[in-house]
């Protein structure tokens, strides 16, 4: 049985300092941040190939200290119908684990959310054998789409699903929790990689920004009733949605973390929890950061 980890750091900053919106695009003294994050109790670490050199920076960081961390990583580059996509996720894998300086990873997930990918036989094939030679624990995906998220689910293949999760758009949640089933929530982009706090680059970015915008001040509006600012309630939003296994977190400011964990015990009454759904359980276009002017993934 797996432990509890409800907050995961997400490591794609770590590779990448200009990953995102944030104002910090600086790099940091990334040993001395990660030490900072296991020291208040974050042994969760979620990262990828695709994060330039983050799988190495954590495995560096796991070789000087005596640490028992939850990983997970990604496979990423699949092909549909290819009978030598199972050797190529034994090798994708393989090498994770020489970069992390790990035996097991705990949590593999396909990086590639189509469900042309998450549906192929010979990717579920390769999930099996790695499996089998006990390389990964768990499988999951991560996903963008209804039908997707219904395929992952409804297969009975994967145990965990990672999908985009913020106080503006939970309908992913909503739907998921739908099903009764036992499958693992991650939620990610929990501040949309930070343009949530950003007018002006939802303005320059995203679609239909005028109802991002709109939404946010509603919220924002709700929070002051609460004596809480949007930033905080955004947080606290989420740790009060109880049948998600795991928040990622991007950041490389142990700042960030101080407040994310400051936030995360705080229990929001009813009330406000309702005020908010009635706004964030429409699903939002903007929720895909592949549907901004500026694509990221």
């Amino acid at each position: 049985m797996m432990k509890n980890h409800r907050l995961c750091l997400g490591t794609a900053k770590i590779g990448d300092p200009t990953y995102g919106f944030s104002t910090s695009k600086q790099q940091s003294d990334y040993i001395k941040f990660l030490k900072k994050c296991y020291k208040h109790g974050i042994d969760s670490f979620d990262t990828s190939p695709r994060y330039d050199d983050s799988e190495e920076k954590l495995g560096y960081f796991f070789s000087k200290e005596t640490l028992d961390p939850f990983v997970s990583t990604k496979i990423d580059n699949l092909k549909q119908n290819n009978k030598n996509t199972p050797k190529e996720m034994l090798e994708s894998i393989n090498k994770s684990r020489e970069r992390l300086n790990i035996d097991v990873i705990d949590l593999c997930y396909l990086h590639q959310n189509a469900i042309e990918i998450i549906s192929d036989e010979y990717v579920q094939e390769g999930i099996f054998s790695l499996k089998d030679m006990g390389l990964i624990k768990e499988s999951g995906t991560s996903i963008y789409s209804m039908e997707e998220l219904e395929y992952t689910i409804e297969s009975g293949i994967y145990e965990w699903i990672q999908v985009p999760l913020n106080i503006l758009d939970i309908s992913f949640y909503n739907r998921i929790i739908s099903y009764n089933l036992p499958i693992k929530i991650a939620a990610r982009s929990i501040f949309l990689q930070g343009i949530m706090f950003d007018k002006l680059n939802i303005r320059r970015f995203i679609p239909n920004s005028e109802e991002m915008i709109n939404d946010i001040e509603r919220i924002t509006e709700i929070a002051s009733e609460y004596d809480k600012d949007f930033k905080e309630l955004s947080v606290q939003y989420l740790f009060n949605l109880d049948k998600i296994s795991m928040i990622i977190f991007g950041s490389t400011s142990i700042e960030n973390i101080n407040f994310i964990q400051k936030c995360q015990s705080q229990k929001l009454p009813n009330e406000l929890l309702m005020k908010i759904s009635n706004i964030s359980s429409e699903p939002k276009q903007w929720t895909n950061p592949r549907g901004w002017l500026k694509k990221y993934e």
